[in-house]
C-alpha cells in the first residue's frame, strides 16, 4: 500500500504497540513534534482493541497494516450485509448490497485513510443495532450497538462520530413521532436509549478522556478556518464516478478535488435498483433514506453548494473537520439501501429480467455518450504502459481511463442481462465492483514497490527504545533520510526525538513555540542540556536577544520566575550530561556539576510529567514557553523524567471494567424475547 498508511498510521500504531509490548499504555510519543500526549491524537489507535490485539499480540508491521486494512473492508461487507438483511428482509440482496458496499470507491479512494476504512466498518453495524434495539428493545441490541460505537469512537476518523451522532439523534426524534403517532410504547425505547447512551459514555470513558485532553491542548480544537472546512469536496464533476470510477482519480484539476475524495462508486446493478427506486412507491423509511441521501450528497459538495457552509456556521462540531468528501460514504449507504428495497421488490415479484432492463440499458446509453464524447473531444493520446498491471494503470491519462472503464462497464452490463434470470449466478452482479476495485487501486491503494523490499529495510532499525543521539534538535529534521516510500515521522522509526512530523494534531503550544523568535535559537540544543541562567520571559523581541549568544538560556513565565529565581549563579564550565534511558514513559540522565543549574528536557511541559532526581520528587517548571526544566544542586545526581497521567489511567481500567461487564451480558442475553415493534 501507499501515502498516509504507511506514512502516519503504520508508524503511531508501531509505536502504541511497541508501548504495549513493554507493558505501558501508549500514553505519549517523544519522537514527533518535540513530544506529545499520543493518547490524545484520536487517529493514533491507541484505544482501539484491534490496534491493541495487533501491536500488544504480534507488533505492527507492513503485512499487518495492510492485513487490517482488509479486514475492516471485508468487516464493512458483513455489516451491510446485515443492515440490508434488516431491512429488506432478503437474504440474496443483502450479500449483493454488502459486496457492492465493500467494493465501493469510498474503499477503494480513501484506502490510504485506516481510521476512515475503520469508520465505514462500523456505521452499518451501528445503524443495524439501531434499529433492532428500536424494534425489539432487548439488552443484547442495545449493547451491540453500544461496542459498535466504542469501537467507532477509538478507532475511527471524529468527523463520522459526529456525524453519525447526529443522524442517530434525528433518528430517535422521527422513532419517538412515530410510536406516538401509532399509539406504541414510547418509554421503553427512551429506556432504551439512556442505556445505550450511559453505556457507550462507560466503555468509551478512556476515549473520552483523551478526547478532552485533545480538546485543552489541541491548535485544531478551536476549530479549523472556512475555506480549510471546505477543502476537497466531492465535486459535482465526481458524479462522473458513478459510471467511470477510473476516470475521476485521474485528473484532480478536472474535478476540482483530491483524488481521495471523487470516487464515489457503488456498483452498477446497485445503480440500477436506484434508478427503479425513484419510480416505485415508498415506504415511509425508504423516504427518510432518501432525503438524508441527498442531504448528505449536497453537503459532500462542499462549497459547490450552500449546505456544508451552513453547517459549519450553526451545528456543533462540525467547524471541527475538512474535507466534505467524508459525508459521501453516508450517500452510498443511503443509496445501496433503497437500491436493496427495490431489488428486494423485483426478486420477490419475480420480474427480474424484465425489471432490470430498462435501467440497465439507460446506463449503457450514458457509457456509449461518455465513450463517444471523450474518443472525439481531440485530446491527446498515449500509448498504454506495458510495465505491469500497476504501472500501467498509473499512467493512464483520463481519455484512456474513461474509455478502458467504459469498454469494461458495457461488458458487465451485457454479462448481468445473460445471467439476471439465473440466482445461482447471482454473484456475478458484482463482477463490476470487483474489477472497478482492480482498476482503480494501481492509483489510490498500491504502489510498484515489493511489500518484501520495505519489510527487509524496517527489520533493520532499532527494535527497542534506544538512547537517542545528543545532536541539536534543530537537525533532527522529519524527512532527512528515507526509508524506502517511509518518508515521514522516521523519528519513530529511528527511535531518535525529530522536532516535527506529519501529524494534524499538534497542541497549540507547539504552534505558537514554533512560530516564535526564540525557537531556533533553543533547538540548537540537544534534548537534554543544562543552563546557569534564567530570566523573566517579555514574550517580545527581547526574548531572543538573550538567547543570541546563549542558547542554553531559558525565559520562564511569571509564576514560575517567582518560585525559581534563585538559581541563576556565575557562568562556568558545566560537564556534559549523559542519556541513560529513553522511552516514552521515561527518561533518565546523570549529572555531575560543581555549581548548581537548571536541567532541561526538550519534551513538551504537561500535566502527567514528574521529575525525580536521586528517586525522590523534584518541582518542574515551565521554560521557553513549552518545555519542562528543574533546578539541580551541585553534585552527581541521576534525574528522571516521568510520564503517567493518572486521569487517563483510571479512565483506561474503567472502560476495560465496562467491556467485560458488557461482554458477560451478552453471554446471557443471548435470546431475543421481546415483542417488536415498527421502527417508524
Amino acid at each position: 500500500m501507499k501515502f498516509d498508511i504507511l506514512d502516519q498510521y503504520l508508524p503511531w500504531r508501531y509505536l502504541v504497540g511497541q508501548c504495549l509490548q513493554s507493558g505501558h499504555l501508549p500514553l505519549w510519543n517523544p519522537y514527533t513534534h518535540l513530544g506529545y500526549p499520543l493518547n490524545a491524537d484520536p487517529q493514533s489507535g491507541a484505544w482501539y482493541p484491534i490496534a491493541w490485539f495487533i501491536g500488544m499480540g504480534f507488533g505492527y508491521n507492513i503485512y499487518w497494516i495492510q492485513t487490517e486494512y482488509l479486514f475492516h473492508v471485508w468487516l464493512a461487507g458483513c455489516g451491510m450485509f446485515l443492515l440490508v438483511k434488516e431491512l429488506a428482509k432478503n437474504e440474496n440482496v443483502a450479500w449483493l448490497a454488502g459486496a457492492s458496499y465493500l467494493l465501493s470507491g469510498f474503499f477503494t479512494g480513501n484506502a490510504q485513510h485506516l481510521t476512515w476504512i475503520i469508520s465505514g466498518a462500523w456505521v452499518p453495524f451501528i445503524l443495524c443495532n439501531f434499529l433492532m434495539m428500536a424494534r425489539l428493545g432487548h439488552l443484547k441490541y442495545i449493547l451491540y450497538c453500544a461496542l459498535c460505537f466504542f469501537m467507532l469512537i477509538t478507532g475511527g476518523y471524529p468527523a463520522f462520530t459526529i456525524v453519525l451522532l447526529y443522524i442517530l439523534i434525528a433518528l430517535s426524534i422521527i422513532i419517538i413521532i412515530r410510536k406516538w403517532h401509532f399509539n406504541y410504547p414510547i418509554f421503553p425505547f427512551i429506556k432504551s436509549l439512556l442505556i445505550f447512551g450511559v453505556s457507550t459514555i462507560l466503555l468509551s470513558s478512556v476515549m473520552l478522556v483523551s478526547i478532552a485532553d485533545s480538546f485543552r491542548i489541541a491548535g485544531r480544537a478551536e476549530g479549523l478556518s472556512r475555506e480549510l472546512a471546505m477543502a476537497n469536496p466531492f465535486s459535482p464533476q465526481s458524479m462522473l464516478s458513478w459510471l467511470f470510477p477510473l476516470s475521476s482519480v485521474k485528473d484532480a484539476d478536472l474535478f476540482q478535488t483530491d483524488p481521495s475524495m471523487s470516487n464515489g462508486y457503488f456498483g452498477l446493478m446497485m445503480m440500477a435498483g436506484l434508478f427503479i427506486s425513484f419510480f416505485r412507491k415508498k415506504y415511509f423509511l425508504e423516504k427518510v433514506i432518501l432525503i438524508g441521501s441527498l442531504f448528505f450528497l449536497i453537503a459532500a459538495m462542499g462549497s459547490y453548494m450552500p449546505l456544508r457552509g451552513w453547517m459549519y456556521d450553526y451545528i456543533p462540531l462540525m467547524n471541527l473537520f475538512r474535507m466534505p468528501g467524508l459525508f459521501r460514504l453516508f450517500t452510498i449507504i443511503g443509496f445501496i439501501m433503497l437500491a436493496s428495497f427495490s431489488i428486494a421488490d423485483i426478486y420477490q415479484r419475480k420480474n427480474v429480467s424484465a425489471s432490470f432492463t430498462k435501467p440497465l440499458l439507460a446506463i449503457s446509453v450514458l457509457l456509449i455518450t461518455g465513450i463517444v464524447i471523450i474518443i472525439f473531444r481531440g485530446a491527446e493520446w498515449s500509448h498504454f504502459n506495458s510495465n505491469g498491471y500497476v504501472s500501467g494503470l498509473q499512467d493512464l491519462k483520463f481519455n484512456e481511463s474513461m474509455l478502458l472503464q467504459g469498454i469494461v462497464q458495457l461488458t458487465c452490463i451485457a454479462l448481468f442481462l445473460v445471467f439476471l434470470k439465473n440466482k445461482t449466478a447471482f454473484y456475478l452482479l458484482v463482477i463490476d465492483g470487483v474489477l472497478a476495485c482492480w482498476l482503480c487501486a494501481p492509483v489510490t491503494i498500491v504502489s510498484t514497490l515489493k511489500i518484501t523490499d520495505l519489510q527487509e529495510k524496517i527489520n533493520q532499525l532499532p527494535v527497542s527504545f534506544r538512547i537517542p543521539d545528543l545532536t541539536p534538535m534543530d537537525k533532527n529534521v522529519d524527512r532527512d533520510g528515507f526509508i524506502g516510500p517511509l518518508w515521514c515521522n522516521l523519528g519513530i522509526w529511528k527511535k531518535q526525538p525529530i522536532k516535527d512530523g506529519y501529524n494534524n494534531f499538534q497542541t497549540k503550544d507547539f504552534l505558537l513555540f514554533e512560530k516564535s523568535a526564540i525557537a531556533k535559537y533553543v533547538l540548537k540544543n540537544p534534548i537534554i542540556y543544562q543552563s546557569l541562567t534564567a530570566s523573566l520571559s517579555k514574550k517580545s523581541n527581547a526574548d531572543s536577544m538573550l538567547l543570541v549568544n546563549d542558547s542554553t538560556h531559558l525565559l520562564l513565565d511569571e509564576l514560575t520566575y517567582e518560585n525559581n529565581v534563585a538559581v541563576p549563579v556565575a557562568k562556568t564550565q558545566m560537564s556534559l550530561p549523559e542519556l541513560t534511558a529513553f522511552s516514552p514513559y521515561k527518561i533518565e540522565a546523570s549529572v555531575d556539576n560543581t555549581v548548581d543549574c537548571y536541567f532541561t528536557l526538550l519534551q513538551q511541559y504537561t500535566t502527567g510529567w514528574k521529575i525525580c532526581i536521586d528517586e525522590k520528587e523534584n518541582m518542574s517548571m515551565r521554560s521557553n514557553g513549552l518545555f519542562i526544566s528543574t533546578k539541580v544542586k551541585a553534585g552527581k545526581h541521576k534525574i528522571s523524567f516521568i510520564y503517567n497521567d493518572k486521569k487517563t489511567a483510571f479512565a483506561f481500567y474503567m472502560s476495560a471494567f465496562s467491556l467485560l461487564v458488557a461482554l458477560v451480558l451478552l453471554a446471557v442475553n443471548r435470546k431475543t424475547i421481546s415483542s417488536p415493534s415498527p421502527y417508524f
